[in-house]
């Protein structure tokens, strides 16, 4: 209704084995609708029609055009009902043109989803996996069902960090991935409002049984990067080659890190946006750093070692992460002078055009 003077509608429905009509019109006036009625009708096929009339601005100026592109945008506002087994036909019809969405979804997206369960205590969970390909969306989601019908969902770069654009198929075809999750069990958690379940947000030790939302949503994470996994290397693979060349060529302070905090490397986010790279490899160093720190203090404090084997294996570790933190402390130590050097040398040099006193 915000995008439109008045939607029209007229339903052709029986009831007791009568055939009935209902038209009627939502407006944005006091009462919302107006001109109902309904009357008892002869023979006519079972059918709705919704007319959205009146398009107003600025939403007329930016909504596309072409049937194939509003086709494709109503099936990913509606992938979930689409889904479903009652799904009514729903035909888009331009002048002389027709699209019959659900066999457009059937082609495009549902032949592609692979459906797989995820075992979390003595629950079964139901999960497919979908590609959206034509979609302006760039954030891939979990999406949350109880009796078929979305509840919520959330977005999955938040905890797979290399799912922050669209993947590419093997004929690089980009796309977003979508997980829909349903089960008996979220069927009867979801709230009265549908906005919500009514899942503890960790494991209660009286009721070792009931799903809280961090395991759930760890073992749908699990199960995502499981079936993504050829993908999720490449982009890891190739980010991680990324860091070590920016490293090696721009930033040889951080080079212990390839060594000590692999798995944080692999955790970074956009890391070919050098500036938010440069703030997340800073982070990693402080986080060694004071590793670095607690480890010569616990080794310190230690008063007494049975097994001298273990103590000397201890210390030779921790001199061997000392020498190479001090390694690149000089390195970045030599990149300050010389960034200093050349900023006195520029303000130094001297102008043939400028009078010296």
């Amino acid at each position: 209704m915000k995008a439109f003077e008045k939607v029209q509608i007229e339903s052709v429905f029986t009831q007791r084995d009568i055939l009935h009509k209902r038209t009627f019109e939502f407006t944005l006036s006091e009462g919302g609708v107006k001109d109902h009625s309904i009357s008892n009708i002869e023979s006519e096929k079972r059918a709705t029609m919704v007319r959205l009339l009146g398009y107003k601005e600025p939403y007329k100026k930016e909504c596309r055009k072409k049937p194939e592109t509003i086709a494709a945008r109503i099936i990913e506002h509606c992938v979930v009902y689409f889904l479903s087994d009652s799904c009514p036909r729903i035909r888009l019809i331009d002048g002389g043109n027709e699209i019959l969405l659900n066999d457009m979804f059937n082609d495009q997206i549902k032949k592609y989803g692979l459906p797989d369960k995820i075992p979390i205590g003595s629950h079964e969970f139901k999960i497919i996996h979908l590609r959206l390909y034509q979609s302006d969306d760039n954030r891939h989601k979990i999406h949350y069902l109880a009796n078929n019908r979305e509840v919520n969902h959330d977005f999955l770069d938040n905890d797979i960090p290399d799912l922050n654009k669209k993947l590419k198929d093997d004929e690089g075809k980009p796309f977003i991935y979508l997980a829909y999750v349903a089960s008996d069990y979220l069927d009867k958690s979801v709230n009265t409002e549908r906005t919500n379940f009514d899942l503890p947000e960790e494991n209660m030790e009286l009721f070792k049984d009931d799903i809280h939302k961090g395991n759930l949503k760890d073992s749908i994470i699990k199960k995502v990067k499981e079936h993504l996994k050829p993908l999720l290397d490449i982009i890891r693979d190739e980010k991680v080659k990324y860091i070590e060349t920016y490293i090696h060529d721009e930033a040889p302070q951080y080079r212990p890190l390839l060594k000590y905090a692999k798995d944080d490397i692999n955790e970074i986010k956009d890391a070919k946006n050098k500036i938010n790279l440069e703030i997340e490899l800073h982070k990693i160093q402080s986080k060694f750093e004071r590793e670095i720190k607690n480890e010569s203090k616990r080794l310190l404090n230690m008063k007494s070692v049975k097994v001298q084997d273990i103590y000397l294996e201890m210390y030779k570790v921790l001199i061997e992460k000392i020498n190479d933190f001090g390694k690149s402390k000089l390195a970045e130590y030599i990149i300050h002078r010389k960034t200093m050097l050349e900023i006195l040398k520029n303000n130094l040099s001297y102008d043939e055009n400028v009078k010296y006193n």
